[in-house]
């Protein structure tokens, strides 16, 4: 994840998470539950199965000198739940703060995954995004239905000095690395 530092507040911007999300977001309406039972799982190792996270919080903050009441945190997290079945479900939120402005994109999807020979496919069959400008009211949307892809990356399952470590490859956007979910 990179971050971007301005002069009393910080752009915390995932890349993967926000191009994602914006790709899908072409249509309007729609939403509902997210069920990735339409799509058919593939094999996925013993290992990989279980609740995943990756994230960061920004450590700039922002205080309005005149109230003194302090801007939401800026920072990304992506939550990403793999199923022994083959299936899996991913939410994602990135937050930005920016003096008296909050933007908030929340993105699920859900649908097949097949991991094998350290290449992860990922069919997706629901994707949904919200988006939340606290200053652009007429930005707003909640549950827009995006347009559904395939996504072919490597991944990595390792353990370092913290524990199992989970990382999706990506030529485009570069590496994430998960880790367990706290519970």
């Amino acid at each position: 994840m990179r971050g971007v530092a301005f002069k009393g507040g910080v752009l915390a911007v995932g890349g993967v998470l926000l191009a994602g999300a914006l790709t899908g977001c072409q249509g309007g309406g729609g939403g509902g539950p997210l069920n990735g039972s339409q799509v058919k799982g593939g094999k996925v190792p013993p290992a990989m199965v279980g609740s995943w996270s990756t994230g960061s919080v920004s450590m700039v903050e922002y205080q309005d000198a005149m109230t003194g009441s302090f801007a939401p945190p800026s920072g990304t997290n992506i939550m990403l739940e793999i199923k022994a079945d083959g299936t899996y479900s991913s939410y994602g939120l990135l937050q930005m703060s920016m003096y008296s402005c909050t933007t908030t994109l929340f993105t699920q999807e859900a649908g097949g995954i097949d991991a094998q020979g350290g290449q992860i496919t990922f069919t997706q069959a629901k994707l949904t995004t919200s988006m939340k400008d606290s200053c652009r009211k007429s930005g707003n949307f909640d549950n827009r239905d995006g347009e559904k892809k395939t996504k072919r990356q490597q991944f990595q399952l390792t353990k370092d000095q913290s524990g199992p470590v989970l990382r999706i490859i990506d030529g485009q956007d570069g590496t994430i690395e998960y880790r367990p979910a706290k519970k």
